[in-house]
C-alpha cells in the first residue's frame, strides 16, 4: 500500500488496519484514542474502496455522509489488497503552513 502525500510505500498482511500500517511505513497518523474509534482524529481518505474492509458500525455512526466521499477511520479500517491511502496535513501544521506562505506572498 502507498501512502500519500509522502509516497511511502509498505506491505503488510491482509487484515492490518491502515493505521498500523502507517506506522509501519513511518508516516504519522493522528490519533488519541489507542484505536477505538472514539477521537476520530485518524480520518484518512481512500478513493478506491474495493482493497480494504467494509465500513463497520462505529465508522457508519461517526462518519456518516463523509463515507461516501472516501473518508475512513485509520484506526477501525482494515487492508484487503494494494492501495493508496491519503493522510491529511495535521491542522497545526497546516496553519502554520498558511501563515509562511502568505508572509512569503506578502514580501
Amino acid at each position: 500500500m502507498t501512502f500519500l502525500p509522502e509516497r511511502k510505500t509498505v506491505t503488510v498482511h491482509r487484515g492490518t488496519t491502515v493505521l498500523t500500517a502507517a506506522a509501519k511505513a513511518g508516516v504519522k497518523i493522528s490519533q488519541r484514542c489507542a484505536g477505538k474509534a472514539a477521537c476520530l482524529t485518524c480520518k484518512v481518505n481512500i478513493r478506491e474502496q474495493h482493497n480494504v474492509s467494509d465500513p463497520n458500525q462505529q465508522e457508519f455512526f461517526k462518519l456518516d455522509a463523509l463515507l461516501n466521499d472516501g473518508v475512513r477511520l485509520a484506526c477501525q479500517t482494515k487492508v484487503l489488497g494494494q492501495c493508496e491511502i491519503e493522510v491529511p496535513e495535521d491542522r497545526l501544521k497546516a496553519i502554520i503552513r498558511a501563515q509562511l506562505e502568505g508572509r512569503h506572498d506578502d514580501d
